[in-house]
């Protein structure tokens, strides 16, 4: 609900010298939910120098604030809380072999509406599996000849890594 009065219809548009009134602003009847969603990595190695990267990903007409939490392990939880923007920077080392890590990721909008929360599980896994993409001008057919390129990132750690195989 706005109130206009001449005066300050007179002021904005520049036809008046001065102006005397009040705008009132009403929440909108109808509140947007901003929605949240998590990318990144469910499986890590067990290097300590491998890195992992969480992002998050929010709708919102406007900026937002990030609250991230693990609800079941309390030391990733306390180091997830001290982090305010949308990206998450971890380390094999911050996690423990065993453990499913439940991490949440939620949002509040300039208004004050907050998200439900986005949940992504995370693990620390003795040999990640390797992931293959396929890409190339569909369809794939036995008459047409097909290229394949490996592109693999191999862990930074010290110790001996098994070969692999293409």
């Amino acid at each position: 609900r706005s109130a206009l009065t001449r005066q300050l219809a007179g002021a904005l548009s520049g036809f008046e010298a001065y102006a005397t009134g009040g705008v009132f602003v009403k929440r909108p009847d109808t509140i947007i939910v901003p929605e949240v969603r998590i990318t990144g990595p469910n499986e890590v190695g067990l290097c300590a120098l491998d890195s992992i990267l969480l992002e998050g990903q929010a709708t919102s007409a406007r900026g937002v604030s990030y609250t991230w939490s693990c609800l079941n392990d309390e030391d990733l939880n306390t180091l997830l809380s001290r982090v305010t923007t949308f990206q998450v920077d971890l380390f094999s080392s911050d996690l423990v072999a065993g453990i499913v890590y439940d991490v949440q990721l939620s949002v509040v909008d300039f208004l004050g509406v907050t998200s439900d929360p986005a949940a992504h599980r995370l693990e620390l896994v003795a040999a990640t599996i390797p992931k293959v993409k396929v890409e190339g001008a569909k369809p794939f057919l036995v008459s047409r000849s097909m290229f394949f390129i490996a592109l693999v990132r191999f862990s930074k750690c010290d110790t001996d890594q098994k070969p692999q195989l293409f």
